[in-house]
């Protein structure tokens, strides 16, 4: 049903579920009481919170504009890997 908001209501004449899932170890919402070792834990659900996607896109998008700046410009992206000493142990 189309509704003056622009939005669309669905009602739903049946549900099946098709795979059951535990309680989640943390709220998924914007503001949560969890602590930084257990949103670390279940990265993959943090990252569902509004704050830490919405900084994920900010990133993106940074480094987006950066990158073709400089790519415009004939800049060149090396990648080389870590060169270190390792230390006996």
């Amino acid at each position: 049903k189309n509704r003056p908001t622009g939005d669309i209501e669905v009602v739903a004449d049946s549900l099946e579920v098709l795979s059951s899932s535990l309680t989640p170890p943390f709220k998924i919402e914007d503001e949560t009481d969890a602590q930084e070792d257990t949103r670390m834990r279940y990265r993959y659900l943090d990252i569902r919170r509004n704050p830490i996607k919405e900084a994920l896109l900010l990133r993106n998008r940074v480094t987006r504009v950066v990158r073709n700046y400089l790519g415009d410009r004939e800049f060149v992206e090396v990648e080389t890997p870590v060169l270190i000493k390792s230390t006996p142990e």
